[in-house]
């Protein structure tokens, strides 16, 4: 047995835990940078440059999953570990809802593809309208599929 073995970083289960932490910490580390953002290009922007550090492959969106009727533009790509992100500016709890409608409407475009197979959606909340317990009980009443992952997080 390695001395270093509980510090190696290696298997996608320690990179996504490593992708969801940049993700929780979206607020924060947009603060942190004195950003605070007034739409979702300000949000995700930012983001795609923050997740460059830990992936390297991370690339702003230039695919499109095209289907025949649309075309769904993720926000990042990380190739590595096949996950195309999506960031969303909400307002208030109404907004919040509609806009996990629109992703769950989407689902569909982004099934099937062969490159990419793991989704987050951020959600950037301005203000303390909903909790992330109230945010987790509205994600699941949606049943998105298990592949898709909803984030909250709390910006001012």
């Amino acid at each position: 047995m390695n001395a270093f073995d509980d510090f190696s970083i290696t298997g996608a289960h320690k990179e996504f835990e490593i992708l969801e932490n940049i993700l929780n910490s979206t607020a924060t580390l947009l603060a942190d940078f004195d950003i605070q953002p007034k739409s979702e290009p300000e949000v995700y922007k930012p983001m795609i440059n923050i997740c460059k550090t830990a992936f390297p492959d991370n690339k702003s969106c230039s695919f499109k999953f095209q289907k025949t009727a649309k075309c769904y533009n993720p926000d990042i790509l990380i190739p590595s570990l096949e996950c195309a992100i999506e960031f969303k500016y909400v307002k208030d709890e109404k907004e919040l809802n509609r806009t996990m409608d629109e992703i769950l409407a989407d689902v569909e475009g982004y099934k099937g593809n062969p490159s990419y197979s793991v989704f987050y959606s951020v959600f950037y909340a301005v203000g303390s309208f909903c909790s992330p317990q109230r945010f987790n009980c509205m994600w699941e009443e949606k049943h998105f599929p298990d592949n898709w992952k909803g984030i909250y997080v709390q910006g001012k």
